[in-house]
């Protein structure tokens, strides 16, 4: 599902969500948003940012970045049985 976020008519961002393979075999799923002050798409690691484990994570840094890009905005994310 891509989104068009807009302020008084205008579109400002646009979102998408990307399904990564990881090298180390398990898969992620990332968040990117494009317009304004970012030129280009821009990942946002939801799930880097959320780990309190983790260190901090910037925009455009996160998991599995050098993963292959399996596809976007996949019918199954917005899926919430449970086992996907």
């Amino acid at each position: 599902m891509q989104v068009n976020l807009k302020k008084d008519g205008k579109q400002i961002y646009t979102t998408r969500y990307r399904h990564v393979d990881c090298k180390s075999g398990g898969g992620h799923t990332q968040f990117e948003i494009q317009g304004g002050e970012f030129n280009k798409w821009t990942i946002v690691d939801i799930s880097a940012k959320a780990d309190k484990n983790s260190r901090i994570y910037s925009l455009s840094d996160g998991w599995c970045l050098n993963g292959t890009v399996r596809g976007y905005n996949e019918s199954w994310i917005l899926v919430d049985d449970g086992k996907t």
